[in-house]
């Protein structure tokens, strides 16, 4: 057992962090998943105001990927240990913006547990709940989804 007192330090760092994010989850994704307008499911993306600064756009589009990326590696790490990782995984993709994100958003919102817990922590919060599209039975059995 001199493996724990080799890496004792090690140990100690990645128990705190593991701590961490894991609080940090909670305080944030509650917070989160209420800010979701409750069509962002079934509505079609929203015209975006015009900001009349490139740099503005640039920095504001910067920050929001890195913060959505963040959420992301996140929740992946929240697979493997305590948390809620397919709802951090959800918010960081929906944070960012990347070409493809709509599909990759709905496939994982499409998940009957997520949409479950989404709407669960929405209920607690007492907001009302997300709206998601009816699946096309037609379209159920296609592995080219």
């Amino acid at each position: 057992m001199n493996i724990f007192k080799d890496y004792q330090t090690a140990i100690s760092v990645f128990s705190g962090l593991s701590l961490a994010l894991f609080v940090l989850s909670l305080l944030s994704i509650p917070w989160m998943v209420c800010r979701i307008p409750e069509d962002y499911f079934l509505a079609s993306p929203r015209d975006k105001p015009g900001q009349k600064s490139i740099f503005v756009r640039v920095v504001k589009g910067f920050v929001k990927n890195f913060l959505g990326a963040g959420f992301f590696l996140a929740g992946f790490v929240l697979l493997f240990i305590p948390g809620q990782g397919l709802l951090t995984m959800l918010l960081g993709l929906i944070i960012m913006d990347f070409p493809g994100k709509k599909k990759v958003v709905e496939r994982l919102a499409s998940m009957k547990n997520v949409q479950t817990s989404l709407n669960w922590i929405r209920g607690k919060k007492q907001v009302q709940p997300l709206r998601f599209p009816v699946p096309n039975p037609s379209r159920q059995g296609h592995k080219n989804e």
